[in-house]
């Protein structure tokens, strides 16, 4: 009996994982600029303007170790809308904007101006473009 429930128990985390990769696959497919592999990591931060999912994306590349980050907007259909290069992983989400963990005066937030991103937006005094 207890060899049946750690093989329902694996079995349940074998499946989730594969779920799991199975949607960032999806999502690194829409685009050439991320990569998908055992080094990269996706979190989801919520949903910003009631209309697009938005997650933290990492990959780890090359002997030094050194690290990606992006923030990734897609609609709630999972089509990819943009992607900005970040210094720093996405903190919260208030409203229609999607905060990091800068000082406002500096730039701290990606927000929706009628419903599109904007171009280019300002984080801890630098600019960073919207792309795919």
């Amino acid at each position: 009996m207890n060899r049946f429930f750690v093989l329902l128990i694996g079995i349940f985390f074998f499946l989730t994982a594969s779920f799991a990769n199975a949607g960032n696959d999806y999502i690194c497919a829409q685009s050439d600029n991320l990569f998908c592999g055992k080094n990269t990591t996706f979190s989801p931060l919520g949903k910003v303007a009631g209309a697009f999912q938005v997650y933290n994306y990492s990959f780890v590349f090359g002997s030094a170790q050194r690290m990606s980050k992006r923030v990734i907007f897609l609609d709630l259909s999972g089509k990819l809308i943009g992607i900005y290069a970040v210094p720093e992983a996405a903190t919260a989400i208030q409203g229609s904007c999607v905060i990091f963990p800068f000082e406002a005066r500096t730039g701290n937030s990606i927000c929706f101006k009628q419903g599109e991103l904007p171009q280019v937006t300002w984080l801890d005094g630098e600019h960073f473009e919207l792309y795919q």
